[in-house]
């Protein structure tokens, strides 16, 4: 049932309302709009989505969601479900692509930090014709883009106005060995650090802990990114700030179902327009 009523709310608010990319004016705030593959830089990846919700105003807020799959793999739409729920609860919602990983493209950690923090410039730069308030920003990512949002926001918070991070079953320590044990794991890290120990260590949110408002949700069944990765971080930042959260989820493995997803929405609403 639940998974028919976020459908249905997906197809209300993108009927009628992708529109094409346009620089030459402000869109109209009273109306929901979704703008698909905004280019934020010349690569074909260094594109975004932007979810705009009617009513707007210059003190909406906003998240930019990550996407995961491995640093290798993985798109922007398939955040397309969370970005219309965030939308419709009035936050104005950015998914982001970013240049996947590659030993051979040299495209590690860092350039696909550079990417994120293009995205972010971008989207910071269009607050007046989107029409929302470019100020403490949430970011959201799952498994390897919760990663990402963990390290980027950790880094540049300050500098960016990045106020809050939710993380879904990101990695946190990429020199845990048990981690690195799991099959397939290593090859993965490997090519976003290079197989540099100390590239490891800087890759790793644990290694940059921040008083930046957190939220950890992880399956305890996650045989992917084990949960324990979620409670190192904890551990480092439990004191940093008291709003900062561990969530482990019974019976939960690395992907969400439909109840749980519905709960972190709902959650990450509220957590935004704090």
């Amino acid at each position: 049932m639940l998974k028919v009523t976020l459908l249905f709310i997906v197809l209300i608010f993108l009927q009628g309302c992708a529109k094409e990319p346009d620089t030459d004016f402000i869109y109209n705030s009273e109306e929901k709009i979704v703008i698909k593959d905004i280019p934020y830089g010349k690569a074909s990846r260094q594109k975004l989505n932007a979810f705009l919700p009617s009513g707007r105003n210059e003190n909406t807020r906003s998240i930019i969601l990550i996407h995961g799959g491995g640093w290798q793999a993985g798109d922007k739409n398939d955040f397309d479900l969370f970005a219309s729920m965030f939308a419709e609860s009035g936050i104005a919602s950015f998914a982001i692509n970013y240049r996947y990983a590659s030993v051979q493209n040299h495209i590690g950690y860092n350039e696909i930090l550079e990417d994120i923090d293009m995205a972010i410039s971008c989207i910071r730069d269009s607050s007046l014709k989107f029409t929302f308030n470019p100020e403490n920003i949430c970011l959201l990512g799952h498994s390897a883009g919760g990663h990402l949002s963990l390290l980027y926001a950790y880094r540049n918070n300050q500098e960016k106005n990045i106020d809050k991070v939710v993380s879904l079953a990101g990695p946190t320590d990429l020199t845990d060995t048990v981690f690195l044990n799991i099959t397939g794991v290593t090859e993965l890290v490997n090519t976003v650090t290079g197989n540099d120990p100390g590239n490891r260590i800087d890759a790793s949110p644990v290694a940059h802990p921040s008083d930046i408002t957190t939220i950890l949700y992880h399956g305890r069944s996650d045989e992917v990114v084990p949960y324990q990765q979620s409670e190192k971080l904890f551990e480092k930042i439990r004191e940093l700030n008291s709003r900062n959260t561990l969530r482990l989820i019974e019976n939960c493995g690395h992907g969400f179902n439909a109840a749980e997803l519905w709960n972190i929405a709902e959650e990450t609403v509220a957590l935004v327009n704090e």
